[in-house]
């Protein structure tokens, strides 16, 4: 079902594998400018796009790339051509991506595997381009029975992030972008059209999630509110406020630390306009 979604990017996708020698820096175009619109769908179909917005080199030589003018950045690529998400979070660095896996390469990322489940050829955008599936979940992928898959994501050369999809059920669809400059799909070049606007406010799986002891969590707001982001454990009771004030529209990203916590389940709930929406989190140590 998820690959039959996923149509309206990949027009043809050949059931078998051929390896093209890929530059292992294509498969994530990491250029400021470079933009990603897609529909996102969790629930019902909304718009979402990211851009680079500046970036900087550590002195080993990696770089920090920082979207739509947010103060952390979200992704550390280093020299080895590996891809960090919330590189900000000291000690807990997690490994996205390997752009130089082949696939069935494997890699641990406390508490959970990752992998490069298939490398395959398929269009985008009428462009025929090699596409790198990884997928996540909390077993070795050679475990039996094989384990479950918590979300899955393709890297298409020449693209990067061309689909996504995470439980509880969503996914994102790429709809167009912009990469070193050339233009692919459909891109929105005013400002958002009522109908591209959230019609509802969302809150986000959190990911890592099993996670040990930092995860991060993201929400979208389709205008300006005042919200409250807490989180509560399996009794109900406050263990931690991550954020109460007014928030703009648009994306919201914010990282929680469980340290001092135990394990077991928690909740994390958005308030906002009137309404709650509410993830669980399964916190393992």
């Amino acid at each position: 079902m998820k690959k039959i979604l996923f149509q309206c990017v990949i027009f043809f996708y050949l059931p078998f594998y051929i390896s093209f020698a890929q530059e292992p820096l294509s498969y994530f175009p990491h250029s400021v400018g470079n933009r990603w619109d897609y529909d996102y769908w969790n629930g019902n179909t909304q718009f979402y796009t990211t851009t680079i917005t500046r970036d900087s080199l550590s002195q080993d030589g990696s770089k920090f790339l920082f979207y739509d003018n947010e103060n952390l950045p979200r992704y550390k690529l280093d020299t080895s051509y590996n891809v960090f998400l919330d590189p900000y979070v000291i000690g807990s660095e997690y490994l996205i991506y390997k752009l130089e896996a082949d696939s069935g390469e494997v890699w641990f990322n406390n508490p959970e595997w990752a992998w490069v489940a298939r490398v395959d050829t398929g269009y985008v955008f009428s462009n025929l381009t090699t596409i790198k599936v990884y997928q996540y979940g909390p077993a070795h992928p050679d475990s039996t029975p094989f384990p479950y898959i918590l979300r899955e994501r393709w890297l298409a050369s020449g693209f990067g992030l061309i689909y996504e999809w995470e439980e509880p059920w969503y996914f994102y669809s790429l709809k167009g972008c912009i990469v070193e400059g050339d233009t692919f799909g459909i891109i929105t070049t005013v400002e958002f059209t009522e109908n591209e606007i959230p019609s509802d406010f969302v809150i986000k799986q959190n990911y890592p999630n099993p996670f040990n002891p930092s995860t991060t969590i993201e929400f979208i707001l389709p205008e300006e509110a005042e919200i409250s982001l807490i989180i509560y454990d399996i009794l109900g009771k406050q263990v931690s406020i991550i954020y109460e004030g007014i928030k703009e529209a648009g994306n919201h990203r914010y990282y929680w630390n469980a340290s001092g916590l135990s394990s077991g389940i928690y909740f994390c709930r958005l308030n906002a306009y009137g309404g709650l929406k509410t993830i669980k989190m399964l916190l393992t140590k």
